[in-house]
């Protein structure tokens, strides 16, 4: 008999054991409804635009989806502009991670009023809100690499964590 036929004849005994224990099969019912809640939850924000990296075209339904949101990190982007895409590259690995907020771009050509409003001055500006006003923002890459901006965007979401904006 080898190790791995002693390893599953004893999983297989504790296996049974838990499963006559009533007390252990409430915690188990508990946690399989718990995980069925949390992926309904999951997949209807991922039907709300959450989980994804998305394109707004004007200001105005930029703003409705700011305010609507709970959590939004915008963006501010030029499309010829080459530190631009890579940091939407870094945004969208981020947007399909967390879920617990959208993660939307808007070309600063088609929001004038949002961009002077924001103070947006140099690109790529990316901005966090929290209930439609602006908590955190970072802007330009200046001498970053590609570890040092996902470093970057990771520490702000540590930052975020401590004003309630991600659920950790």
């Amino acid at each position: 008999m080898s190790a791995s036929d002693d390893e599953d004849a004893l999983l297989q005994s504790l296996e049974d054991e838990t499963e006559n224990d009533p007390s252990l099969a409430h915690l188990r019912e508990a946690r399989i409804q718990a995980l069925a809640t949390e992926l309904a939850r999951a997949k209807a924000q991922r039907n709300d635009g959450y989980g994804s990296y998305n394109q707004i075209k004007d200001e105005k339904s930029l703003m409705e989806t700011i305010t609507s949101t709970k959590n939004c990190i915008v963006h501010f982007y030029k499309p010829d502009f080459n530190r631009c895409r890579i940091m939407d590259g870094h945004l969208d690995t981020l947007a399909g991670v967390h879920l617990e907020a959208r993660f939307l771009r808007i070309d600063v050509e088609h929001a004038p009023f949002l961009v002077i409003k924001l103070g947006v001055k140099v690109l790529p500006c990316v901005i966090a809100f929290v209930g439609g006003v602006s908590v955190h923002r970072g802007w330009g890459l200046r001498d970053w690499g590609s570890i040092q901006i996902i470093l970057r965007l990771e520490s702000w979401r540590r930052n975020w964590l401590v004003l309630g904006f991600w659920r950790g």
